[in-house]
């Protein structure tokens, strides 16, 4: 039996950038740890993934980070750091805490500007909070020093005091707030035009302050975005959300919360002479036609929503749905309910999709919508699904399937391209299993492996993964 000296051997054997190339695909920290105990070329050939992404926490009262630390003993390591997040100090979570008592600018700091490769940095907190201006000039100041700083991340509350300090990072074209205050919201339009380069990422986490006369105003400026994504809170109707999205002919990433509990009386009209164009009527707003210019660009969509649960509810939801993705080029489509409200119709939506949608879809991720067997047997046969989450209540959903004669010749997209099936169910562990490994072999899919991937004790729900080796990343988020 070969030792452990024999396998350290083989591997030092493999060529450095393989190893590095490896571990690139490797999500697991406990796992990178692991390896870099196996021999000092594996420990070498870790590194570089171990410190893509490094987290600063704030150990005590003199801030020192053991990272940072050995940052200073190896020097060479900083040129891996693509990423920082970085938890804040309690003590400087409050307007008028004043960080700068002294004129020394700390070293933390010192540390986080000689971080050449950095593209994205992360401020945070354990809880909602918001930051002294002092603190946020001292991160600033570091981070002016970073010319590959691309992206920046204040998961906190941002208010216009704030925005002054920020805007001295020019060169970004990535920016996510927390919750920013309706005085930030007035000042972004003017903020991205004034960019050295196009803006191409805007998150805004909490939509609290987000309202109809705040971001309908900016949406001209949106026009160069790329990738859009407000949370919940917001007071948006599903028409404002549209018309916020009107004007990014660019877009190509939307995630966006629709909340069923802000009203709107509205129906949507589809205007076919025109694929480019969208119309929408408004009976509660008092605008008979306004003119939507589609997101042909759009590749992918998230969705969040709330306070849909009846049939009407989500029939109104997928004409929505709909008209937002009729002219676009969508690969991956994911909706998902925050509420936990489930649909049990989905052929309804599976039917409102358009064909060219459909069937240019790569992964379609709808946790709360219950399938049964025509809606599998329909998704399994678009032509280029590749990955598929959903929820199951009743087996003979996968029988219909199985028992197809000719499984193989019904469904021959899904045996060249499908690499990944989730599942969320409270049906009988052993038996999904078994109906889930026969409806595979059915579609010529047996190299692929079965496995429970968590359990929730309250409801007995439990979520099952069928992948082929390596793809499992694609339908668990990461």
């Amino acid at each position: 039996m070969p030792n452990a000296t024999m396998a350290s051997t083989h591997f030092d054997n493999i060529p450095f950038d393989v190893l590095t190339y490896i571990f690139k695909f490797l999500h697991d920290r406990q796992t990178l740890l692991a390896c870099a105990l196996v021999s000092h070329t594996l420990h070498e050939a870790v590194k570089p993934r171990l410190f893509h992404c490094v987290e600063l926490h704030h150990m005590s009262e003199t801030n020192d980070f053991r990272t940072l630390q050995q940052l200073e003993r190896d020097p060479y390591l900083r040129t891996y750091i693509r990423e920082v997040r970085h938890h804040a100090p309690h003590n400087e979570l409050e307007s008028g805490q004043s960080f700068s008592e002294t004129s020394a600018i700390p070293a933390w700091a010192t540390s986080i500007g000689k971080l050449e490769n950095l593209t994205s940095y992360t401020l945070c907190s354990t809880f909602r909070a918001t930051i002294s201006t002092e603190f946020l000039q001292v991160v600033v100041h570091a981070l002016v020093n970073c010319k590959n700083l691309r992206d920046i991340r204040l998961e906190l509350n941002v208010y216009s005091y704030h925005v002054p300090v920020i805007r001295l990072l020019g060169n970004l074209s990535s920016i996510t707030f927390g919750r920013p205050s309706r005085a930030v919201l007035t000042q972004i339009g003017p903020w991205i035009e004034e960019f050295t380069q196009p803006l191409e990422n805007l998150s805004i986490i909490n939509g609290t302050k987000v309202e109809v006369g705040t971001i309908v105003p900016l949406t001209s400026t949106f026009r160069v975005l790329k990738r859009f994504s407000l949370g919940r809170g917001h007071k948006l109707s599903r028409t404002d959300l549209l018309r916020v999205v009107a004007d990014m002919p660019y877009v190509e990433y939307l995630d966006i919360f629709y909340d069923n509990f802000v009203n709107d009386i509205v129906s949507h009209i589809l205007i076919p002479s025109n694929s480019h164009i969208l119309r929408s009527r408004s009976y509660d707003e008092g605008d008979p036609s306004p003119t939507l210019t589609a997101v042909t660009q759009l590749k992918e969509l998230i969705v969040h929503h709330q306070g849909v649960s009846r049939m009407r509810q989500f029939t109104t939801f997928t004409n929505w749905l709909t008209i937002l993705v009729m002219p676009s080029r969508l690969t991956s489509l994911t909706i998902i309910s925050d509420d936990g409200k489930q649909c049990t119709n989905s052929n309804d939506f599976i039917a409102s999709l358009p064909r060219t949608q459909s069937m240019g879809l790569r992964i379609l991720k709808v946790s709360g919508f219950v399938f049964n067997g025509q809606d599998l047997r329909t998704v399994l046969s678009w032509k280029h699904l590749e990955v598929l989450e959903f929820r199951l209540e009743d087996v003979s959903t996968l029988d219909t399937c199985i028992k197809l004669p000719t499984a193989s010749i019904r469904l021959p997209n899904a045996t060249a391209k499908l690499v990944a099936l989730r599942w969320i169910t409270a049906l009988q562990e052993r038996v999904v299993m078994g109906k889930v490994k026969s409806l595979m072999t059915a579609l010529g899919r047996e190299e692929g492996s079965t496995r429970k991937i968590a359990s929730n004790k309250l409801t007995s729900e439990w979520q099952g993964l069928w992948s082929m080796l390596g793809k499992e990343e694609l339908v668990m988020g990461k």
